[in-house]
């Protein structure tokens, strides 16, 4: 009975763990570029199926650090940003799959539907170092993410890319995000004291039908 109690705690603790992040779109091979004049560039994908948006990244050619730091965002079907933040330069950020990633302070919650994920990058030459993208790389998508188009626009900071073009699987990666799967119904996850007490909860009320069943009926 000792055992059983333990297992319902245990259980309760471990349901308010969140679930792991991971990358939502994973790259290998294609052409590592450098962009001849400033600009955001990235991609427009799907969402399939309802994702949180954990964190948010840039390419690290060679894996060794970025050059620059680069200002990543994220827009909804309506252009509005949603999310955005800054990769900074160097190994700070969480190297994940090619990728320097940073944490949103909260996560954002991605319904189905279509967005545009955008990284600034400053202009640069063979001659003059700056960080690299990479251009038509084969694919692995989570099964939450489909890849849809390349995105592009010019300009001196980040703005929501709006330019595409016709070549298969052109897209620029520059940024990248991390996503998890919400856990409970209503995505939100339980405080873990919260989750414990119910636990707790749970286990007098099992212990309590044990020791009314244990005992012996009247009259036997």
């Amino acid at each position: 009975m000792r055992t059983l109690i333990q297992t319902i705690v245990l259980s309760g603790v471990l349901a308010c763990a969140s679930y792991p992040a991971f990358i939502g779109i994973g790259t290998s091979g294609g052409v590592a570029n450098i962009s001849p004049v400033a600009g955001t560039i990235g991609f427009q994908f799907s969402v399939n199926s309802a994702v949180n948006l954990t964190a948010l990244g840039y390419w690290d050619h060679n894996s060794d650090g970025l050059f620059d730091s680069h200002e990543v965002g994220v827009w909804d079907s309506g252009g509005n940003l949603i999310a955005s933040l800054t990769v900074p330069s160097g190994t700070a950020g969480t190297l994940l799959g090619g990728f320097r990633f940073v944490d949103l302070t909260t996560p954002v919650a991605l319904a189905v539907g279509n967005y545009v994920i955008g990284g600034f990058t400053l202009a640069g030459t063979e001659a003059v170092a700056r960080d690299r993208f990479l251009v038509e790389p084969t694919l692995t998508l989570a099964p939450q993410i489909s890849f849809l188009e390349d995105r592009s626009v010019l300009g001196n900071t980040l703005a929501l890319p709006t330019s595409s073009s016709p070549f298969l699987n052109a897209a620029f990666f520059g940024p990248n995000l991390q996503i998890d799967v919400p856990g409970p119904p209503n995505g939100e996850i339980p405080e873990p004291s919260t989750v414990v007490s119910m636990a707790m909860g749970l286990a007098l009320v099992v212990l309590g039908a044990y020791r009314r069943g244990s005992r012996p009926a009247k009259g036997a």
